[in-house]
């Protein structure tokens, strides 16, 4: 009897062990999220600010990259019914009210949404025009503003698990995973660049229109 006694002791503390080992397991995982994100911001130049409750929010960058202000951090987004973790970055543009530009891997839904009557807009060049899906409310400034050095950043820099937008004054940058690791962070530093390189190009056509 006490050695079923000890036993069933065992199994009631199990759920109990498994519980504070999954928590310390999610308290070490996201101190290397810490981590990298702290690296990211040293290598970049800009202030990291970490939240003060780790299970509401996550760390942000801002400062300013090219003399653009810039922003970055994690957050959920909805996909039909799942809910994916999704790493962005936005960089603040002038002079371009009301405009929107979305772009995205061209894909089979998205070739319905333009067979259901989504505007997409062609540039010209064969290679990206079949990359990509190229949305707008304004198709003349669309063209002007992916000049070909934009789209050949753009064309090394999204996949398929990414997509770019300008709206609401800004260039924003979403990819849909959470960078974890050393490799997530030199990948997506390469990727904010290239980022404040693109926003810098279309700030720069801005003015020339002005």
């Amino acid at each position: 009897m006490g050695a079923f006694g000890d036993l069933m002791a065992e199994l009631y503390y199990m759920p109990l062990i498994l519980i504070t080992l999954a928590v310390l397991w999610s308290m070490k995982s996201y101190q290397l999220v810490l981590k990298e994100w702290q690296l990211l911001a040293e290598k970049l130049g800009v202030k990291c600010s970490i939240p003060p409750e780790p299970s509401k929010k996550w760390p942000e960058l801002s400062g300013r990259i090219h003399n653009l202000p810039f922003f970055c951090s994690m957050r959920t987004r909805k996909s039909g019914r799942s809910t994916l973790m999704c790493t962005y970055f936005c960089f603040d543009l002038r002079g371009i009210e009301g405009k929107t530009l979305q772009l995205y891997n061209e894909g089979l839904f998205s070739k319905i949404g333009i067979a259901l009557g989504g505007q997409d807009v062609e540039l010209g060049h064969e290679v990206f025009d079949n990359e990509f899906v190229i949305q707008s409310n304004d198709e003349e400034w669309a063209i002007m503003i992916l000049k070909p050095s934009v789209q050949e950043r753009i064309l090394r820099k999204l996949d398929q698990n990414s997509e770019i937008r300008i709206e609401e004054n800004q260039l924003i940058y979403e990819e849909f995973s959470a960078i974890k690791y050393s490799t997530d962070c030199e990948a997506f530093y390469h990727k904010i660049l290239s980022g404040a390189m693109i926003a810098q190009s279309i700030q720069k056509s801005m003015k020339v229109v002005e």
